[in-house]
């Protein structure tokens, strides 16, 4: 697996991984094999389905949830050990051109827009005065904030 960062401008990046068929054949193969031994299907005794059945049915969906899980994984590991301050969340680059084979023979490429936060710093002195304010409330508003609330989310009981 391969990720890679190439910065748009100061606020936009785009990071590439690449994820190479020996990356998630194993765990594909894993989780397939996990499968046979919990599925129930007719004409098997529950538990003893073979792989390849399982693979030929449910092989596609379990080999996108591993490499998914792949994704999530190694974007989340990148950001934190590059320390990359993200705003939001990492959204997937839209490419119209690429349609996926998804029939476990293939290396996958995946491009995530993220955001990235300004570097700027604050020229605060001692001299530089922030305004406190005190809210006063009187008695008759929290009052009727306070028996509103319970009116909404008070329950009904009869004690015994």
């Amino acid at each position: 697996m391969n990720i890679t960062q190439e910065k748009i401008d100061d606020l936009n990046a785009v990071l590439n991984i690449k994820i190479n068929q020996e990356d998630y054949q194993q765990r594909v193969e894993k989780a397939i094999k996990e499968q046979a031994k919990k599925a129930k299907l007719p004409g098997f005794r529950p538990g003893m389905v073979p792989a390849a059945h399982i693979k030929k049915m449910y092989g596609k969906s379990i080999l996108v949830d591993e490499i998914n899980h792949m994704l999530s994984d190694s974007l989340n590991n990148y950001i934190t050990d590059n320390q990359l301050e993200v705003l939001g969340q990492p959204l997937p680059k839209a490419d119209d051109d690429k349609a996926f084979n998804w029939d476990f023979t293939e290396d996958y490429e995946f491009n995530y827009e993220v955001g990235l936060a300004p570097d700027f710093t604050l020229d605060f002195s001692a001299a530089d005065v922030v305004p406190q304010y005190v809210v006063k409330i009187d008695d008759e508003t929290l009052q009727a904030r306070i028996k509103n609330i319970r009116r909404s989310y008070g329950k009904m009981t009869n004690p015994d």
